[in-house]
């Protein structure tokens, strides 16, 4: 966390004009502004807002980018194929959707157990921001593979 106050020459002498502070309550802001930036409860909870609002974006667009490429692969290999092939592919598909389901879960295992052996793992005994950060690094990683 920054436990700097914002520095006297940027905004701040601005804010304080326009706002009309004296220069005793300009002091009292500034040493209750150091203060809350120091607290440990207070940077604890900064960091989990922003680890949230990262999370929630990458999952957003990990999503989106999957969800793309899904399409893009469905439109290719159903746009080879007559009327009739489609049919039957989606035939053979439900027929097989067992089959299909079990490899599928066969795969995610795999990738799971591989994922297992990471270095940063989510854990109770972490707080909270903390596996919001693993779990946005977790996120990034799936959209740059797409």
């Amino acid at each position: 966390g920054n436990d700097r106050v914002t520095p006297i020459n940027s905004m701040w002498p601005l804010f304080c004009n326009e706002v009309g502070l004296s220069y005793d309550q300009e002091e009292r802001v500034r040493n209750f502004q150091r203060t809350l930036l120091q607290d440990s409860p207070t940077w604890l909870e900064r960091h989990s807002a922003r680890a949230s609002t990262l999370v929630m974006q990458s999952f957003h667009d990990s999503l989106h980018a999957v969800g793309a490429v899904l399409h893009q692969r469905e439109c290719t290999s159903t746009s080879r194929l007559s009327s009739a092939q489609r049919f039957k592919f989606l035939a053979w598909a439900e027929k097989n959707a067992q089959r299909l389901r079990d490899k599928f879960h066969a795969k995610r295992e795999a990738l799971r157990m591989e994922k297992e052996s990471e270095e940063f793992k989510t854990s109770p005994s972490h707080h909270i921001a903390a596996n919001l950060y693993i779990l946005n690094d977790r996120l990034q990683k799936v959209l740059v593979q797409f």
